[in-house]
């Protein structure tokens, strides 16, 4: 009865034996697929390493010469000449430092539309100014004609006066007065000829005037034009750039994501590698035991 025990006892031994060679067969087998896996990962990752790090040197490359970045170091050297802080690019906090970029930039872009509106609110208050000054200086010129006109009439009624006297013989009554009529006559037209002398240069000079400040505006205008040309160029230019960057930041965000996905995916993977490979081992000391 106990001889039986004894080989019921030894079968099953041998039984249990058999079936841990059998899984150790499995183990074995699995653990030279992972360790073939961790070659290829460790493959996979020195051959894909040097290929981020490239990728990234030349995002890195392209962003040092694109043209926002070109802009940004010609306003940083002239406001910071003295720093060098600028020379290199950050991409910390870069949706902030773009949001305020553009907010400065939309402010300026309303600074000046405000100038420009300003600058055309002053040229028109200039037109019409200069055109009430004309109107006013028309207005005085014509009264002031209107009144020589008066003042020749009765100096062409006088002289009339005095020649009928003088054919009527009766110019002695009148020749009392006629040194003093003839001085105050004189003296009338010397009066109109400086008149109208002042008056003529008067208009010389408003129609003058009124041609160079023609010529002002016209110029005015034309720079005006070119400075609105200038803005919406760099304006244009500024937008491209800054989608390009916005872009291109979009990219690398994205690429740094998925690497750093992958890291985490092949540290699992190590760790799991790892437990797989201290499980056979210690299978092999107990197979050593038995």
């Amino acid at each position: 009865m106990e001889m039986d025990d004894d080989v019921e006892e030894r079968l099953q031994l041998h039984s249990e034996v058999m079936s841990l060679r059998k899984e150790l067969e499995l183990v074995k087998e699995d653990e030279a697929r992972l360790r073939v896996q961790l070659r290829n990962s460790k493959k996979l990752v020195n051959e894909f390493d040097p290929q981020v790090a490239k990728l990234v040197s030349v995002l890195e490359d392209e962003a040092q010469q694109s043209q926002l970045h070109k802009l940004w170091e010609e306003e940083c050297q002239a406001l910071n000449p003295d720093e060098m802080d600028w020379s290199t690019i950050d991409v910390t906090n870069l949706n902030e430092r773009v949001y305020d970029v553009r907010k400065m930039y939309m402010l300026a872009s309303e600074k000046a539309d405000m100038l420009y509106a300003d600058k055309d609110a002053k040229i028109n208050n200039h037109t019409d100014n200069r055109e009430q000054g004309k109107a006013k200086l028309k207005e005085r010129f014509e009264e002031d004609m209107e009144g020589l006109n008066e003042l020749r009439t009765r100096l062409k009624q006088i002289k009339d006066e005095h020649l009928f006297h003088q054919h009527r013989g009766t110019a002695r009554v009148a020749n009392r007065n006629l040194v003093s009529d003839e001085r105050k006559k004189i003296d009338r037209q010397n009066r109109v000829g400086n008149i109208e002398v002042r008056t003529s240069a008067k208009v010389d000079a408003l129609k003058s005037s009124l041609t160079e400040l023609m010529e002002e505006c016209k110029v005015l205008k034309k720079q005006l034009d070119e400075s609105q040309r200038i803005s919406d160029e760099r304006k244009k230019a500024l937008e491209e750039s800054l989608k390009k960057m916005q872009d291109e930041g979009t990219e690398a965000r994205d690429m740094r994501q998925v690497l750093e996905e992958e890291k985490e995916e092949l540290s699992t993977l190590k760790s799991d590698l790892q437990g797989v490979l201290f499980y056979v081992r210690a299978a092999k000391r107990e197979e050593e035991i038995f």
